[in-house]
């Protein structure tokens, strides 16, 4: 479905040209027509070339109005692997505002874990009675903005992409970044997308370790913050499939002297009826470095609806 509106777009465009191309070969054939009889060949030449320039010019005026923008909601479920085996509620939110200058793009993305227990409250009468009820237990959340400069005439970009991850599930109480670099669309087509970034950053995570005191001997848990430089790139692909269906797979690696962490989803889209779309995807996030106990790898697999507009 967010293919819907750009698709539209373009076969109007197409409509219009071939439209204009036809009227620019009337006017073409009307004025030799009237002139090849008492004219000479040089002021059929110039009078075509003139009513050419027109036609190029009202075609020059068919283009984009800025600016344009793209939002979706995703929520549904998500079956996870790695720190944590169990079903999660997810809610996702991705908004893209593209404007004369610049190509924004910002992600909000959720998961959350509902626990069923048991609580002790007083009835009525005053007496103390046990009663199941569902808590969030544990949640996973991240922020990621990216703001790609463009450059005139160009589908090359300078970038500024500011991430925020807190993950309950994993040992990091938080990982966060920043980087700047070099982004550039290689494919953009009617129905493909290639995009790709690269630049340098810096990161800065927490990270709860266990030590163990050497006097006493008991160990106990403290975060422990770093600060190091980060190489970010990241890649994202788009592919139409069909009128109601399309492909998509971004990745994305943050490596530093501390921690690499390496993101991947693929997804698959179908719509289902208007704005609304099935989603089914997979996502693949790994950190080289974590604490003993925890698993460098979770999956996350799942069925979601998308509403877009």
């Amino acid at each position: 479905m967010r293919y819907f509106y750009p698709f539209l777009f373009l076969v109007s465009f197409s409509t219009l040209a071939s439209d204009n191309k036809a009227a620019k070969d009337q006017a073409v054939e009307k004025v030799i027509d009237q002139k090849v009889c008492d004219c000479g060949e040089y002021e059929i030449i110039e009078e075509t070339v003139e009513i050419i320039e027109i036609v190029e010019v009202e075609e020059e005026k068919e283009e984009i109005s800025f600016p344009t923008w793209r939002a979706s909601t995703e929520f549904g479920v998500i079956n996870t692997q790695g720190n944590n085996n169990s079903t999660l509620g997810k809610l996702k939110s991705i908004l893209d505002i593209e404007t004369e200058r610049f190509r924004n793009n910002f992600v909000f993305d959720m998961l959350y874990q509902q626990d069923e227990v048991e609580e002790t409250v007083v009835n009525e009468d005053g007496e103390e009675v046990e009663r199941k009820t569902s808590k969030t237990s544990k949640n996973k959340f991240s922020l990621t903005a990216q703001s790609n400069y463009k450059m005139p005439e160009s589908d090359r970009a300078v970038f500024g992409r500011f991430s925020y991850e807190q993950d309950k599930f994993s040992s990091y109480n938080y990982e966060s970044s920043l980087s700047f670099g070099y982004n550039r669309i290689y494919l953009k087509s009617d129905d493909s997308l290639l995009e790709f970034s690269i630049g340098p950053g810096i990161r800065n995570d927490s990270l709860e370790k266990e030590f163990e005191d050497e006097v006493t001997g008991d160990t106990y848990v403290r975060d422990e913050h770093s600060t190091v430089l980060q190489l970010f790139t990241a890649a994202k692909y788009e592919r139409t499939l069909t009128d109601t269906s399309y492909f998509t797979q971004s990745l994305s690696i943050e490596a530093s002297e501390v921690n690499t962490k390496t993101v991947a989803i693929s997804s698959l889209n179908a719509t289902v009826s208007g704005a609304l779309v099935l989603k089914g995807s997979i996502k693949f996030d790994h950190n080289s470095e974590v604490e003993d106990g925890f698993d460098n790898l979770d999956i996350e697999t799942g069925i979601t609806l998308v509403y877009t507009w």
